[in-house]
């Protein structure tokens, strides 16, 4: 298989999904306390409030 940009994008967008799925079956699964607020605290980039022009 060659190496091609368009690879590397797909396996990057898979594995985000996968891992998006796999966090939210943990964070159901897990017991309250400190593994699941480590694991199931989200990331929001950008900049808050949003920057309106």
């Amino acid at each position: 298989m060659r190496k091609s940009p368009w690879m590397l994008l797909l396996f990057i967008l898979l594995g985000g999904l996968l891992g998006g799925i796999l966090g939210e079956i943990l964070r159901v699964m897990a017991p309250e306390g400190a593994i699941q607020s480590i694991f199931s605290t989200a990331l929001t980039p950008g900049i808050n409030p949003p920057l309106t022009v």
